[in-house]
């Protein structure tokens, strides 16, 4: 996996974390939130490269284990990589979530959206996402590397 080379544009995100992050009273309580307003799971996570927040986790799941080898102190995401930028419309003319403003007049399909929605050209595991995960008590331990 070579990244191609790309532009970096930062930009700060509020994310909230993955609900299987939650305890379990609070992963209830969102749960009936999304139901009662027609909402799907992804409202959280933020897709795409990014440094820190949360991992979505909703095919394989949360591993169960999110500490540390050496120290057993959780583990944070340091650094996500991502397929895609974001995820594209459901095809009903409302663009994708998290689209940047700037690329919504694009056409979904056409080459430009493609590199827009692709910008580093690595594809990670069959079009998914990956996180490398560090100590958060001492980053000198051995990092862990999570796919979905």
């Amino acid at each position: 996996m070579i990244p191609r080379v790309c532009v970096l544009r930062p930009e700060r995100l509020t994310e909230y974390p993955w609900r299987d992050e939650l305890p379990a009273a609070l992963a209830d309580r969102h749960e009936v939130w999304l139901e009662e307003r027609g909402l799907v799971d992804d409202v959280s996570t933020i897709p795409g490269y990014k440094l820190g927040g949360s991992m979505r986790w909703g095919v394989t799941d949360m591993p169960g284990t999110m500490e540390c080898d050496e120290c057993r102190a959780p583990l944070e995401l340091f650094l996500q990589f991502d397929t895609y930028e974001y995820e594209l419309g459901q095809g009903d003319g409302e663009p994708g979530r998290f689209q940047p403003l700037e690329e919504r007049g694009l056409e979904p399909r056409s080459e430009e959206a493609s590199a827009a929605r692709e910008p580093v050209g690595m594809t990670v595991g069959r079009g998914g996402h990956a996180g490398l995960y560090v100590c958060s008590a001492d980053p000198r331990h051995p990092a862990k590397h999570f796919t979905r």
